[in-house]
């Protein structure tokens, strides 16, 4: 199963790349980065009482938004990283989160697309 944050292996490569051109950055300890929406996504979902859950279905656009559409339940769940989202856009995939039932959006702690959805 293909789980990532990219993100964090984002701002990881930049910064093992700028060390490599640049001596002075080498020498330098290497800062703490922040996990983006992690401790956002923790409180939200202490706070609603929510659990983390799976959720399956394909990325799509609804409007100018992002979605989870799931096929079987036939319906959709919006949410909380567009960025993330975007990059599985049109893809089936896993999503694990907490729902907010209120506003019916899903934050998202990981996106994993299926084995058997991977192309080669």
């Amino acid at each position: 199963m293909f789980v990532t944050t990219f993100r964090g292996l984002v701002v990881a490569a930049c910064l093992f790349s700028l060390t490599q051109f640049s001596p002075q950055l080498a020498a330098q300890p290497m800062p703490v980065l922040p996990q983006d929406n992690t401790a956002r996504q923790q409180e939200m979902s202490q706070n609603s009482g929510q659990q983390k859950r799976t959720f399956a279905g394909r990325i799509v656009k609804s409007g100018d938004k992002l979605v989870l559409y799931d096929k079987s339940k036939e319906t959709s769940y919006q949410l909380n990283d567009q960025q993330l989202a975007r990059l599985f856009q049109g893809q089936e995939v896993k999503v694990t989160g907490s729902l907010d039932s209120k506003s019916n959006t899903i934050a998202i702690f990981s996106v994993a697309v299926p084995k058997e959805n991977r192309s080669s």
